[in-house]
Parts: structure tokens; sequence; C-alpha cells
């Protein structure tokens, strides 16, 4: 946010919290032009003027406040799921009128924040948690389908099949938590399961084991991303899928990855970018090709000057629409 600093301070009582969590846990959004901040409350422009200020509803829940708002077409989409009477609400980005407001079955407490995708030829916006998964428009609130479970609250990172070859696991900071050196947390090959990462290639190959990975992890400013390959390659294993375009030698000390699709996407990716790094891809001549050999099967991710994980501004739907289609064979 550029401009001169300004002070808002809140009138009345600050809900309650969690003593690990704060006043301040979700992640802001932005169209470009305007901030939408999200304290149950949202949205400033980008000098910090206060364009508009509402409260959709309550929110009662013992461990705080959680809800990053969510952007689509002309809508600020928050979720209000709490132990009282939960709902979901989209407003008008230039007014913060409510054009749609869904009171939810299960008055439960849920800090998942949605994702939108195009799925069978439907815009959907999926919800996890409160003993049921939703789909529902994000145009109207109108229902797609329910799922009933999980049970009770539930704190869940979305797994999306992006494409046939490709799925994509998106990480909430409510459930990465402050860390960062856990959230970027890559383990080595074969590295027994501990406390340093948040989610283990291990639990990963249990439902996607031919596939390639795109793991995005919500941080305070924006997102890690890292590109998985499965982790066979490194062995000559037959009747396995194997990754368009790469080749590999030497028990996988090296390896070369000749695949222009997949390293258009990462140059698009670059091109889009606006925080400082480069989006670095293994066996490629883009930045730090050689240096990403010796991490498989970490194959690409955001880095900063000296090579360490770096925190992206850009969206998990838009980083897997730019990876969508560089893997498929034909």
């Amino acid at each position: 946010m550029s401009g001169p600093s300004h002070r808002q301070d809140a009138l009345g009582p600050l809900e309650s919290k969690h003593a690990l969590s704060s006043f301040a846990s979700s992640t802001p959004a932005t169209d470009g032009k305007l901030v939408f901040v999200s304290f149950l409350e949202v949205d400033y422009d980008f000098d910090g003027n206060q364009k508009w200020l509402v409260k959709p509803g309550n929110f009662i829940s013992a461990h705080g406040y959680c809800a990053s708002p969510v952007l689509f077409e002309n809508l600020v989409i928050v979720n209000g799921d709490h132990d009282g009477d939960s709902y979901l609400v989209a407003l008008d980005k230039q007014t913060g009128k409510t054009v749609w407001k869904l009171d939810r079955e299960h008055k439960i407490r849920r800090f998942a924040t949605p994702l939108i995708r195009e799925i069978d030829g439907r815009t959907q916006m999926v919800l996890s948690g409160s003993k049921h998964i939703l789909s529902v428009s994000p145009r109207n609130g109108s229902q797609h389908w329910v799922v009933q479970g999980p049970k009770e609250q539930f704190v869940a990172s979305i797994r999306t099949e992006v494409g046939f070859r490709l799925v994509q696991y998106i990480v909430p900071l409510t459930v990465a938590g402050d860390d960062e050196v856990q959230a970027s947390y890559s383990p080595d090959f074969n590295e027994t399961i501990s406390k340093k990462a948040i989610l283990w290639p291990q639990v990963r190959a249990r439902q996607d084991a031919e596939r390639v990975c795109l793991v995005s992890v919500e941080r305070h400013t924006g997102w890690f991303h890292d590109l998985f390959f499965p982790g066979y390659h490194w062995a000559d294993t037959e009747g396995k899928w194997l990754v368009p375009g790469m080749t590999y030698h030497d028990g996988m000390g090296s390896y070369v990855l000749e695949n222009p699709r997949l390293v258009a996407a990462f140059e698009l990716l670059q091109r889009q970018e606006t925080a400082p790094g480069r989006w670095g891809l293994g066996g490629t001549k883009l930045p730090f090709g050689d240096e990403l050999q010796g991490r498989f099967p970490l194959v690409g991710r955001f880095l900063d000057k000296e090579g360490q994980p770096a925190v992206s501004r850009q969206a998990p739907n838009r980083v897997a629409g730019a990876l969508k289609g560089a893997f498929d064979e034909t």
C-alpha cells in the first residue's frame, strides 16, 4: 500500500480470540484499485482512505475471527461461519451493500477460505467444513451441490484437480500458522515425517502419486508456491507416468527438463509477479535451474535473490491457471 500512513482506532470491545491468534488474522485482497480487509468490516483504497465500512453479521468464536475476503467480478465474498447464526455474504465492491446473503444450516465456526473454480461448465465456489462440503454460485449464492461431512469444526486445505496430471493443494493461514520456516519447508527425498513441514509428499502420494502437485501456502502478505514432481522419477520405474520432456541421469543427480509449455507458464508467472523475486524451474535455463536440481522432487518455486523461498503476491488460482495444460500429453 502506498501513500501516507493512516490509523483507524476500533470502537467498542474486541472479539475473544486464542492466545496464539491475533485480531488481524485474515489476509487482505485487492483488485488493483481497492484493498479489502476483513475484521468483520471491509475496504480501503491504495492510499489508506476508508471507502466504506459494513458489519454484515455477528461473529462468536472462542478462537477469534479469521475469514479472508474473496473477490469475484464485482463482489467481495466473506465467510461468516461461527458459533451462532452463520452466513455467507457477498458485498458490492464499490458500496459495501449486500448483494446476496446465504444463511448456513450448521452454526459452527469454520476458517477455511472458499475456492472459486470453473468446474463442469459452471463457476463454482467450494467451501469445506461445518459438517459438510458445499458448492454454490459466487454470483448469487445458489447451491450447486452439498456433501455431508466432515464432522464438527474443520480447518481444511482444499485439493483441486487443475488438470488430469496437475493437482493443487491450498493451505490457508489458519492451518499454516505464523512459522515462516515451517510454512516454506520442503522435505528432502524420503525424509522421515516430522513437524518440520506442513504437507508431506508421502501424504500427497496416497492420492496423487502419479500427478504433479502445486502446493500453495498462505502467508500474511501473499503465498508460498511450490511445484513437486512425482518422487518415483528418482529411479527407472516401469509402467509409471513420466513428466513430458524430462530426462534424468546419475540417480537423479541431475536432469534436463524440456517442456516448452511449462517453461512458458513460468515465464508468464514472472511477468505477472509484483513481489520481488524470481520464478525458478529446475533443469531449465530459467533462474535457479541448476540449484533446484538438488531439491528434487521440488522442481519449481518462487525465490528471492539468495535462492530462498519468497512470498508471491499471486493468488493460488492465478498460478494454477498459468500451469494448467503444461503436463498434457497431447
